[in-house]
């Protein structure tokens, strides 16, 4: 576990089973730092990330002084959801739904500059040059 990434679950399991939600869950936190260029979650110690975590505020990207389309702040706000089961099933659902969420937000609003941030990692070729 790195508790800058950890899910709720993982500090307390009041917040449901561990399972594929908590890779959700970080990976939507990987993605809100990248847009934002700085950590989102700091703390001295593992206590301090677990409160973090596990407030009832949730890391929304509006809150975070990002300025997102609205389906795309509604799928990130799902995949932070403080309970397991409010997230998506896997992080292959939330891609995917992300994915979706960007593109028809570029067609909307194809001047975007956080758009074209998220089509670009996400896109196939980022992907298999970046990653694989």
């Amino acid at each position: 576990m790195s508790p800058p990434y950890a899910a709720p679950e993982q500090f307390d399991p009041a917040y449901g089973s561990l399972g594929p939600e908590a890779d959700v869950y970080s990976l939507a936190i990987v993605m809100m730092e990248l847009l934002r260029l700085e950590p989102l979650m700091k703390g001295a110690h593992i206590g301090e990330y677990a409160a973090r975590h596990c407030a009832t505020e949730r890391p929304l990207p509006s809150a975070l002084g990002l300025d997102l389309p609205p389906a795309v702040e509604d799928v990130l706000a799902r995949a932070v959801a403080l309970h397991a089961r409010d997230r998506w099933a896997d992080v292959g659902v939330f891609w995917g739904t992300l994915k979706h969420a960007v593109q028809t937000a570029s067609r909307e609003e194809p001047s975007g500059i956080r758009v074209r941030d998220f089509e670009y990692v996400l896109s196939d070729e980022t992907i298999e040059s970046e990653c694989l």
